[in-house]
């Protein structure tokens, strides 16, 4: 017989006379036994969930109970998203964190606590891609699904719901065949492998390029013109994309130039950005900033903390290139409000703009910067992605490290102060 406390052995009543102890075996436990040390390994099912005991807690099985010391992360280019109070990244085999502020379900591990290190989301599989918006976040995993989780204020989980939150994540509803993904802040954009472009989400400044302003769309509605798409980046209310020619389009809100077509008008469809041929676009909440096929980086749009580059605050309402220590050629970029970021093809990284939480990760809080600066730490850099007032960059070694605004905890490095003003790894 099997009792409950994972002994084995001949005998009746739940205590075998002559027991076994078979403890780091396959055991069974029944739904109200306590997990501790001596039941290290047991499983149980109870509620229809199969649990096993990790020698302190029950665990589901397919989500990781807690964090442990020396994680390591994917370094693809859309692994990690540092949002606007949270961040959220995919581990290397593929599991799917979140860390910071809890409110609204931003996190999706079915809380709202905040999290001060990475806590494991509510859903199983292997994810691919990982973006966050303003008070949620959506993941593309590997069977080609896309999740989203958090607040459904405009549409935003886009599973035909009616502004319904959902503290884990809900399937969106134009169900396979998804490739890549970009969100921020009230609307999320796609690829399909078809090539196709679509959005969901909030509309009112034609961010969502289906040449409507229509306010809400509760389910992915498709971008406009012709042409096949290679990646999107989403910001607050704009988006940009390069298409498989490798063109640059941009479209929605334009009042700081930061479509990048010369002038300040709204267009709710995309509209090509100059000439040239462009290999990477990274789209903040009112500028933008790419690189080309020939590697040079160029920014255009609001330059208030002098986020473009070019040694100025003048707004420019179309590429600009970097001077100074933002010459030479670029393999990663980059950017969120006030500031940009970037690794060049030698492997060191710079950023440029805002400072004053350590965002540069530059060792100072200098309020801003008009030429780029490198990041601290050396180089063999992979990957760096930029967030509110935050930014966390990736090594071959598929170690993280993140810099800048401890606030909510979405440093993940266990505190809320203060902030960091260099590279930290993450545990």
């Amino acid at each position: 017989e099997v009792s409950n406390n994972g002994f084995t052995g001949l005998g009746t009543g739940g205590a075998p006379v002559a027991r076994l102890d078979v403890r780091g075996a396959i055991r069974a436990g029944d739904a109200g036994s306590t997990c501790d040390s001596t039941l290290a390994g047991t499983i149980k099912y109870a509620a229809d969930v199969v649990s096993y005991c990790n020698g302190n807690n029950w665990v589901e099985f397919g989500l990781p109970s807690v964090t442990t010391v020396g994680m390591l992360w994917d370094t693809s280019r859309l692994s990690i998203d540092p949002g606007v109070s949270h961040t959220c990244g995919i581990t290397a085999e593929g599991s799917l964190w979140c860390w910071g502020s809890g409110a609204n379900d931003r996190l999706g591990t079915g809380s709202t606590t905040q999290q001060n290190v990475p806590a494991a989301v509510s859903i199983i599989g292997k994810f691919l891609q990982v973006t966050t918006g303003k008070e949620g976040g959506c993941a593309l995993r590997s069977d080609h699904t896309v999740w989203c989780w958090g607040t459904d204020t405009n549409g935003m989980l886009g599973n035909d719901g009616v502004d319904a939150a959902s503290a884990v994540p809900v399937q969106v509803s134009s169900a396979l065949g998804w490739v890549q993904i970009s969100g921020y802040y009230s609307f999320t954009c796609g690829i399909k492998t078809d090539g196709t472009g679509w959005c969901w989400g909030r509309g009112t400044d034609g961010q969502r390029g289906d040449s409507t302003n229509n306010n809400n769309a509760y389910v992915p509605v498709q971008i406009s013109g012709a042409g096949a798409w290679s990646k999107l980046s989403v910001g607050r209310t704009h988006a940009c994309g390069i298409k498989t020619d490798a063109t640059l389009w941009c479209w929605g809100e334009n009042l700081y130039g930061q479509l990048g077509h010369g002038g300040t008008i709204n267009t709710n469809a995309p509209v090509q950005v100059g000439v040239g041929q462009w290999v990477d676009i990274a789209v903040a909440r009112w500028h933008s900033c790419g690189i080309m096929v020939d590697g040079t980086a160029r920014c255009w749009g609001r330059n208030s903390y002098y986020e473009i580059g070019d040694n100025t605050n003048t707004q420019r309402n179309s590429p600009t290139a970097l001077t100074g220590t933002g010459t030479g050629t670029w393999k990663s970029i980059a950017a969120a409000e006030g500031v940009s970021c970037g690794i060049k093809s030698v492997g060191t990284a710079w950023c440029w703009g805002a400072g004053s939480s350590g965002q540069r990760g530059d060792g100072t809080t200098t309020a801003t910067l008009g030429q780029a600066v490198q990041v601290t730490a050396g180089g063999g850099w992979s990957n760096i992605y930029a967030g509110n007032e935050h930014v966390c960059a990736t090594r071959p070694n598929s170690r993280l490290y993140c810099w800048g605004q401890a606030l909510n905890g979405k440093l993940g490095n266990g505190t809320t102060t203060p902030n960091v003003l260099n590279p930290w790894l993450m545990p």
